[in-house]
């Protein structure tokens, strides 16, 4: 169950940025305006959009590829990455949009900082409950379960 919640969210997710992205130029214009005091909102929308959807992302790859742990930071901000090339290709041919390179970069500046603070809470978490051995198997075995 926790499985296919974490994967449909995921998925639901990239699902969302997509339309988002299939929103011609007009239809945001009246949200700018209310953000006005905000500089830069398209940059903070874009790294907030893809900091949820690396945390989605890096969950999900946690359950399905729990041998990887070490490399899944690296997995989460790479699938971003690609996704976010995507998003910005669409864009393109979206009426009023366009394709840029700092969209890109808050995408994936978005999809390190979660994995930053993915990896620091899970060093907090196993630094609190100390190395134990059991614990960490116990971890493992729990992850293979869900």
């Amino acid at each position: 169950m926790k499985r296919n919640l974490i994967t449909g969210g995921a998925l639901g997710w990239a699902v969302l940025i997509f339309l988002l992205s299939s929103q011609p130029a007009s239809r945001f214009d009246e949200a700018e305006s209310t953000f006005d005091f905000l500089p830069a909102i398209d940059f903070i929308a874009h790294v907030g959009l893809y900091f949820v959807l690396a945390a989605l992302v890096h969950a999900a790859l946690r359950i399905y590829l729990p041998k990887r742990k070490d490399l899944l930071a690296v997995d989460t901000v790479i699938f971003c990455l690609l996704y976010g090339v995507s998003d910005e290709f669409h864009q393109a041919f979206v009426p009023g949009r366009e394709a840029t390179a700092i969209d890109l970069a808050a995408d994936v500046l978005g999809a390190i900082l979660a994995v930053t603070l993915w990896l620091a809470f899970d060093r907090i978490r196993k630094y609190r409950r100390g190395n134990d051995p059991s614990t960490e198997r116990a971890e493992r075995d729990g992850e293979r379960d869900t």
